[in-house]
Protein backbone atom coordinates (compact mmCIF):
# COMPACT_ATOMS: atom_id res chain seq x y z
CA UNK A 1 0.00 0.00 0.00
CA UNK A 2 0.94 3.47 -0.63
CA UNK A 3 2.10 5.93 2.72
CA UNK A 4 -0.77 7.34 4.26
CA UNK A 5 -3.75 5.36 4.88
CA UNK A 6 -4.21 6.44 8.35
CA UNK A 7 -7.46 6.21 10.80
CA UNK A 8 -10.06 8.81 10.08
CA UNK A 9 -9.84 9.19 6.34
CA UNK A 10 -13.36 8.73 5.19
CA UNK A 11 -15.58 8.81 1.83
CA UNK A 12 -18.79 9.50 1.26
CA UNK A 13 -21.37 9.67 -0.85
CA UNK A 14 -25.33 10.21 -1.64
CA UNK A 15 -28.05 8.19 -3.00
CA UNK A 16 -31.54 7.81 -3.69
CA UNK A 17 -33.25 4.98 -2.89
CA UNK A 18 -34.83 3.39 -5.97
CA UNK A 19 -38.00 1.03 -6.68
CA UNK A 20 -34.43 -1.94 -7.80
CA UNK A 21 -33.30 -1.42 -4.79
CA UNK A 22 -36.07 -2.65 -2.44
CA UNK A 23 -35.79 -5.22 -0.15
CA UNK A 24 -36.20 -8.54 -2.47
CA UNK A 25 -36.01 -12.19 -2.50
CA UNK A 26 -35.16 -12.92 -5.97
CA UNK A 27 -37.44 -10.96 -8.39
CA UNK A 28 -40.19 -10.69 -5.67
CA UNK A 29 -39.77 -7.06 -3.38
CA UNK A 30 -40.53 -8.16 0.23
CA UNK A 31 -41.40 -4.59 1.31
CA UNK A 32 -41.07 -1.04 -0.74
CA UNK A 33 -37.80 0.16 1.46
CA UNK A 34 -33.82 0.14 1.10
CA UNK A 35 -32.52 -3.37 1.18
CA UNK A 36 -29.91 -4.54 3.14
CA UNK A 37 -28.52 -6.37 -0.14
CA UNK A 38 -28.21 -3.03 -1.36
CA UNK A 39 -27.04 -1.25 1.55
CA UNK A 40 -23.90 -3.84 1.94
CA UNK A 41 -23.09 -2.81 -1.45
CA UNK A 42 -23.05 1.00 -1.21
CA UNK A 43 -21.03 0.56 2.03
CA UNK A 44 -18.13 -1.73 0.58
CA UNK A 45 -18.61 0.67 -2.04
CA UNK A 46 -17.95 3.60 0.31
CA UNK A 47 -15.01 1.20 2.18
CA UNK A 48 -13.30 0.77 -1.14
CA UNK A 49 -13.00 4.56 -2.18
CA UNK A 50 -11.42 5.28 1.12
CA UNK A 51 -8.69 2.22 0.73
CA UNK A 52 -8.51 2.90 -3.42
CA UNK A 53 -6.69 5.46 -3.65
CA UNK A 54 -3.34 4.10 -1.47
CA UNK A 55 -3.41 0.82 -3.44
CA UNK A 56 -0.25 0.05 -5.69
CA UNK A 57 -0.02 -0.76 -9.17
CA UNK A 58 -0.03 -4.42 -8.60
CA UNK A 59 -2.09 -4.63 -5.36
CA UNK A 60 -6.26 -5.41 -5.27
CA UNK A 61 -8.39 -5.77 -2.52
CA UNK A 62 -11.00 -7.96 -1.32
CA UNK A 63 -13.94 -8.00 0.93
CA UNK A 64 -13.35 -9.99 4.06
CA UNK A 65 -15.77 -9.14 6.40
CA UNK A 66 -19.06 -7.50 7.29
CA UNK A 67 -20.37 -6.76 10.60
CA UNK A 68 -23.57 -4.97 9.50
CA UNK A 69 -27.24 -3.90 11.55
CA UNK A 70 -29.86 -2.86 9.37
CA UNK A 71 -31.49 -0.28 12.00
CA UNK A 72 -34.70 1.40 10.90
CA UNK A 73 -36.01 1.66 7.59
CA UNK A 74 -36.02 4.07 4.51
CA UNK A 75 -38.67 4.60 2.24
CA UNK A 76 -38.35 4.00 -1.60
CA UNK A 77 -37.58 7.74 -3.20
CA UNK A 78 -35.65 8.70 0.10
CA UNK A 79 -32.04 10.32 0.41
CA UNK A 80 -29.61 7.68 1.81
CA UNK A 81 -26.22 9.80 3.06
CA UNK A 82 -23.44 6.72 2.62
CA UNK A 83 -20.08 6.74 4.28
CA UNK A 84 -16.79 4.93 5.73
CA UNK A 85 -14.16 5.98 7.94
CA UNK A 86 -10.90 4.28 8.27
CA UNK A 87 -10.89 2.87 11.74
CA UNK A 88 -7.44 0.85 11.25
CA UNK A 89 -4.88 -0.64 9.06
CA UNK A 90 -2.69 -3.85 10.46
CA UNK A 91 -0.47 -5.09 7.68
CA UNK A 92 -2.98 -6.26 4.77
CA UNK A 93 -6.06 -5.55 6.95
CA UNK A 94 -8.01 -2.27 6.50
CA UNK A 95 -10.95 -1.77 8.67
CA UNK A 96 -13.60 0.85 8.39
CA UNK A 97 -16.52 1.56 10.33
CA UNK A 98 -20.10 2.13 7.88
CA UNK A 99 -22.77 3.68 7.71
CA UNK A 100 -25.81 4.63 5.93
CA UNK A 101 -28.09 7.54 7.65
CA UNK A 102 -31.38 8.87 6.33
CA UNK A 103 -33.20 12.04 7.36
CA UNK A 104 -34.79 10.47 10.29
CA UNK A 105 -31.08 9.01 11.58
CA UNK A 106 -28.89 6.30 11.17
CA UNK A 107 -30.29 3.70 8.91
CA UNK A 108 -27.11 0.68 9.35
CA UNK A 109 -24.42 0.94 10.80
CA UNK A 110 -21.50 -1.80 11.43
CA UNK A 111 -17.53 -2.29 9.92
CA UNK A 112 -16.24 -3.54 6.65
CA UNK A 113 -12.48 -5.65 6.55
CA UNK A 114 -10.88 -5.46 3.43
CA UNK A 115 -7.25 -7.59 3.13
CA UNK A 116 -5.25 -6.17 0.63
CA UNK A 117 -3.54 -8.99 -2.09
CA UNK A 118 -1.18 -9.08 -4.80
CA UNK A 119 -2.73 -8.87 -8.08
CA UNK A 120 -1.42 -11.92 -9.76
CA UNK A 121 -2.23 -13.90 -6.19
CA UNK A 122 -5.52 -12.93 -6.61
CA UNK A 123 -5.89 -13.94 -10.34
CA UNK A 124 -4.21 -17.27 -9.58
CA UNK A 125 -6.61 -18.07 -6.48
CA UNK A 126 -9.45 -17.37 -8.62
CA UNK A 127 -8.00 -19.66 -11.31
CA UNK A 128 -7.88 -22.24 -8.79
CA UNK A 129 -11.01 -21.82 -7.48
CA UNK A 130 -12.34 -22.07 -10.89
CA UNK A 131 -10.65 -25.22 -11.61
CA UNK A 132 -11.33 -26.84 -8.65
CA UNK A 133 -15.45 -26.31 -9.08
CA UNK A 134 -15.77 -26.91 -12.64
CA UNK A 135 -13.84 -29.92 -12.09
CA UNK A 136 -16.12 -30.79 -9.18
CA UNK A 137 -19.74 -29.92 -9.30
CA UNK A 138 -21.88 -30.28 -6.46
CA UNK A 139 -25.50 -31.41 -7.49
CA UNK A 140 -28.14 -29.46 -6.67
CA UNK A 141 -29.99 -32.19 -4.62
CA UNK A 142 -26.69 -32.74 -2.38
CA UNK A 143 -26.92 -29.06 -1.11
Amino acid sequence: MKPGLEPGHAAQFSITVTPEMAARLGDRVIHPLYGTAAMVAHLEEAARMVLEPFLEADEEAVGYTLNLKHAAPTPIGAAVRIQARLVSVQDDTVVCAVEASNAAGVAGLGTFTQVVVSKDRLTKRISEAADQLVASPIAAKEL
